[in-house]
This record gives structure tokens, C-alpha cells and sequence, in this order.
């Protein structure tokens, strides 16, 4: 009889073991980037081994799932305006871009990215690079455009985060600097201010009158492009900032490394809202066209979409890299 009981005592503990690790397994496959269609009818997200999963943005069916042929891991993604391409950037195995249609690869470029986006009209395609620099592309041949040199001095192997306005004229980096450039005119640029810590986050708003930064300090600066005056700054003593993006109406939401989602009005004085989104850290924020809806990528393996009306959580996308 005691032999059995310690029998039973061994299996239960192992079945126990085996059950943690395998729910450790499923933990460790985060998701760092997700982003909506112009249109909203998408959602895409990737994360661990070089996958892209795209969603029915309304029911929630699975429509494909990309491969960009490496196990590298994606830190960027983005549709072109009409959603019929979509690219991916890795720090480790360049940019891959598809045809949503029927799921080929068209072109694969061997430069190391963590930042793509595409122009609003589809004819040019950004590149934050590892340098760091910002890269454009032109859509039709593929050609580089030119290089927007975006650090003034060599300062260790940082990423260069990019966010385009919604004319497509100005694109905003962030290294060790926060810069908004004219995309017709590179050499035309207004540097906001030189930070003492390095940004890992930026966005403008789709008036092209505000632009935010987050800092590896856990320090958010909403500025005024046209005064070029500070008009917001929050401190986030826990961690850094790792993602952020406006909405509709001067919303603003970020994220630190805590797994909450932060939310608030970027120009009047109202109480921020803060989400108990996730369980582990947000890597990536993006608003769908409107504004109204946001959704959120997780180091705990989930894409959540929320209704900014509610502040609520209406879906959610597990991942299956």
C-alpha cells in the first residue's frame, strides 16, 4: 500500500511538473507587434518565429498565417494602405514583404529592421534600422529612396523607432534624438530636443500637430509640433516606456513594462485610465483608423482588442507560431 501511495505521490508530482512547463512553453512565446488594416477589416500580429498571423478584424476567424522563412523573431509589421501587402521587420533577419492575396513573399530585403510602415498612399515604405537610421523605399521597383541619418554620433547599436503622419509628408524617429522629417525633403528636419536617455517609443498624432516620445527611463513627453513647446510630460517609476499611440479625439495610450495600458487626453488635464491589460509587458499599441478601437500586444502570448467607447476588452487572439 505505501508503495503504491509513493507511486501515485511521483506521478501526480510529475504530471504537475510536465503541466508547468508546458503552460511556461506557451508563456514564453510573446507577441511584439500588432496592427489594424487601414481599412480596419485586418488585424495582423507577430511575434516568435518569424509568423504573421492576420485575423478577421469582426469575427475573429484566422484568414492566413505568413512565414517569413527564418526563427527569428518580427518587430514590426504594417499594411500597405489598401491592405493588399504587408510587411515585417526582424532585427535579425531583414524585412519581408507579401502579397495578402495569396500569401507569397515578393520581396525580402537584407536590412536588419525594428520599425516599418508604410506612406498613407502606398508609395513608399519606411525602415527603422539598427544603425540607427531610418530607410525609404520606393513600392513599385523597391529602390531605396534615400536614408534619413537620424544619430549624431556613435552611440552603441540602438533601434530607430519611426511613425508617419497621415498626409505621408513627415516622418518622426527617435533614437537619442526626437526628429520630424519632410519625406520629400530629408535634408528639411526640426529637432525637438537631444535626450539624455534613449527613446524607445514615438508617435504623432493625425493632425500632425502633436508628437510623443518614451524614454528607456520610463518618461513620456507629449510636445506641440507647431511651438515645438512641451505641453505634457509623465514619469513611470517602475520601468521604461515600450510602446505608445494617439487616437481619435487627442486619446493617448502607452505602456511600460508592468502589463497595464495607460490612457489619457494628450492636451486637456483629465484623470488617466489605466487598463490591467496583460500579464506581462505591452509590447506594442496600435488604433485602428477611427480611433475607436486599440489593440494590444503581449510578452504573455495574446493580442487583445479593445473598445476605446467602454474601455473594454472585446476580444482576444492567442497566438500559434
Amino acid at each position: 500500500m505505501l508503495k503504491r501511495s509513493l507511486l501515485l505521490c511521483a506521478f501526480l508530482f510529475s504530471s504537475y511538473i510536465f503541466a508547468q512547463d508546458a503552460k511556461q512553453t506557451v508563456e514564453l512565446k510573446p507577441v511584439y507587434t500588432a496592427c489594424f488594416s487601414r481599412d480596419g477589416s485586418k488585424i495582423a500580429a507577430a511575434g516568435v518565429g518569424g509568423k504573421v498571423n492576420i485575423w478577421n478584424a469582426e469575427n475573429g476567424n484566422k484568414l492566413m498565417t505568413l512565414d517569413t522563412g527564418s526563427a527569428y523573431y518580427i518587430k514590426s509589421i504594417s499594411f500597405n494602405s489598401d491592405g493588399t501587402l504587408l510587411a515585417a521587420g526582424s532585427p535579425y533577419s531583414g524585412i519581408t514583404i507579401w502579397n495578402t492575396n495569396d500569401g507569397k513573399i515578393i520581396k525580402q530585403i537584407n536590412e536588419v529592421s525594428s520599425s516599418v510602415t508604410f506612406s498613407p498612399d502606398g508609395r513608399h515604405f519606411f525602415s527603422g534600422i539598427w544603425a540607427p537610421r531610418c530607410s525609404m523605399w520606393e513600392t513599385t521597383t523597391w529602390e531605396k529612396v534615400t536614408d534619413f541619418m537620424t544619430l549624431k554620433k556613435n552611440i552603441g547599436h540602438n533601434p530607430c523607432s519611426i511613425a508617419i503622419n497621415q498626409e505621408g509628408n513627415s516622418i518622426v524617429t527617435g533614437d537619442w534624438q526626437l526628429i520630424i522629417w519632410d519625406t520629400k525633403t530629408p535634408e528639411n528636419k526640426h529637432i525637438f530636443i537631444d535626450f539624455t536617455r534613449y527613446i524607445d517609443a514615438v508617435a504623432i498624432n493625425k493632425q500632425s500637430s502633436l508628437v510623443a516620445a518614451g524614454t528607456s527611463t520610463g518618461n513620456v513627453t507629449v510636445w506641440d509640433i507647431s511651438s515645438g513647446e512641451c505641453i505634457k510630460t509623465i514619469s513611470e517609476s517602475n520601468s521604461g516606456i515600450q510602446c505608445m499611440a494617439f487616437g481619435a479625439d487627442n486619446l493617448f495610450a502607452y505602456s511600460a513594462s508592468n502589463g497595464d495600458i495607460v490612457i489619457f487626453n494628450s492636451i486637456e488635464d483629465e484623470e488617466r485610465v489605466i487598463l490591467n491589460a496583460h500579464e506581462k509587458p505591452v509590447y506594442s499599441l496600435s488604433f485602428n483608423n477611427d480611433g475607436n478601437l486599440l489593440l494590444s500586444a503581449s510578452g504573455d502570448g495574446t493580442t487583445k482588442l479593445w473598445d476605446m467607447t467602454k474601455r473594454l476588452c472585446i476580444r482576444q487572439f492567442p497566438q500559434s507560431f
